[in-house]
C-alpha cells in the first residue's frame, strides 16, 4: 500500500512538473508569434515595393522616371534597415526595469513621505518611484512604463522610447515612399506604356500593386495614429499608463522633453541609438483640476492670484490625491 501511495505522489509531482513545462513553452511561443508575423509584414512589404514597383520604375527607358526609381529604392532599403534595426533593439534591450537601471533598493532618505512606496507584485521589499508601473507580462517594474507591445514582446519605457518613437517613423516614410512610388508607376502607365518593358507583366502584378497600396494605407495610418500619440506623450510629459490614471509629469515643455527621450546629440536623433539618460526617480506626478475644482484650493488671501494651469500633487497612493496646489501665479 505505501508504495502505490508512493508511486501516485511522484506520479502527481510529475504530472505537475510537466504542466509547468508545457504552460512555460506555450507563453514563449505564443509570446514570439507577433514578432514572427512583424517580421513577414516587414520582409512582405520590402518585397512587393522592391519587385512589383522599383524594378519596374528603374527598368524604364525614360530616363528621369529611372532616376527617381533609384533614389526611391535606395530611400526605401535605408529605410528598411534602420526599421529592422530599430525593431531588433525593441526586442532584446531592456525597457527601463528598475533593476538595470540601478534603481536604490530604498527610499532615498532626503526623498518626501509621499515616495515611500514599494511594489506588492514583484518585490515587496524593494523601492517603486512614483512614474514606476508593473507590467504583469514581464513580471516587473518599469520606470515610465507606456504600455506592454505584443508585437515586440516587450514593454515601452524609459530607456526605449526613442527606439519605439523612431520605428513608427521608420514605417510611416516606408509606406509613403511606396505609395508614391506606387502612384508615379501607375501615373507613368497611364500615360504611355511604351516606356516600360511589359511583356513579363500579368495580372499577378496588378494584384500586387493593388495588395501594396492597401498594405501601406493600412500600416501607415497606424503609424501615424500611433505617432500621435507618442507625441501628445511627449508634450504633456505622461505615459498611455499615466493617462489612464488621469495623471502626467511635470510640464517642462515640448523641447527639453524631447531631448529627455532623444538626448541632446542632434545628429543620433535620427538613428536606432539607445540613449543613455539618467533617470530621476523622484519625479512627481501631478493631476489638472478645473477652474471649480481649484477654486477651494487657493489659501492665500493676501495677494490676488491666479491659478493659470491646475497642478496638484499625487500622493503616495496613486488614487488618492494631495489638496495642494504646486502652481500658482501672481497676476502683479
Amino acid at each position: 500500500m505505501e508504495k502505490w501511495k508512493y508511486f501516485y505522489i511522484r506520479l502527481s509531482e510529475t504530472i505537475c512538473k510537466v504542466h509547468t513545462h508545457i504552460v512555460i513553452i506555450t507563453k514563449f511561443i505564443l509570446g514570439r508569434l507577433p514578432v514572427i508575423f512583424t517580421f513577414f509584414l516587414i520582409i512582405t512589404g520590402d518585397y512587393l515595393t522592391t519587385n512589383y514597383v522599383h524594378n519596374i520604375l528603374i527598368g524604364t527607358k525614360q530616363l528621369t522616371i529611372r532616376y527617381i526609381g533609384i533614389v526611391s529604392m535606395l530611400s526605401y532599403q535605408i529605410c528598411v534597415t534602420l526599421l529592422i534595426a530599430s525593431y531588433l533593439q525593441l526586442i532584446n534591450l531592456d525597457p527601463g526595469s528598475l533593476q538595470v537601471l540601478s534603481c536604490p533598493k530604498r527610499k532615498p532618505p532626503d526623498a518626501d513621505m509621499k515616495y515611500d512606496r514599494t511594489c506588492t507584485k514583484c518585490n515587496p521589499q524593494r523601492w517603486k518611484p512614483l512614474r514606476a508601473h508593473h507590467c504583469s507580462t514581464c513580471k516587473t517594474c518599469i520606470f515610465k512604463m507606456d504600455h506592454h507591445c505584443i508585437w515586440i514582446n516587450n514593454c515601452i519605457g524609459f530607456s526605449n522610447q526613442k527606439l519605439f518613437i523612431l520605428f513608427l517613423i521608420y514605417i510611416l516614410i516606408c509606406c509613403i515612399i511606396s505609395l508614391l512610388s506606387v502612384f508615379l508607376l501607375l501615373y507613368t502607365l497611364s500615360i504611355t506604356s511604351s516606356t516600360f518593358d511589359l511583356r513579363d507583366w500579368t495580372y499577378i502584378n496588378n494584384i500586387f500593386i493593388l495588395f501594396n497600396i492597401i498594405y501601406s494605407v493600412i500600416f501607415g495610418t497606424a503609424a501615424f495614429v500611433f505617432l500621435l500619440d507618442q507625441f501628445e506623450a511627449i508634450k504633456s510629459n505622461t505615459s498611455l499608463v499615466e493617462t489612464y490614471q488621469s495623471v502626467y509629469g511635470e510640464l517642462q515643455g515640448f523641447a527639453r522633453q524631447f531631448t529627455n527621450i532623444f538626448g541632446n546629440n542632434i545628429l543620433l536623433w535620427i538613428l536606432p541609438i539607445q540613449v543613455n539618460n539618467k533617470p530621476n526617480f523622484l519625479e512627481n506626478l501631478y493631476v489638472e483640476l478645473s477652474r471649480e475644482e481649484i477654486k477651494p484650493l487657493k489659501t492665500n488671501k493676501s495677494k490676488d492670484w491666479v491659478i493659470l494651469d491646475g497642478i496638484i500633487e499625487v500622493n503616495s497612493d496613486e488614487n488618492k490625491y494631495n489638496k495642494q496646489v504646486t502652481r500658482l501665479y501672481n497676476t502683479n
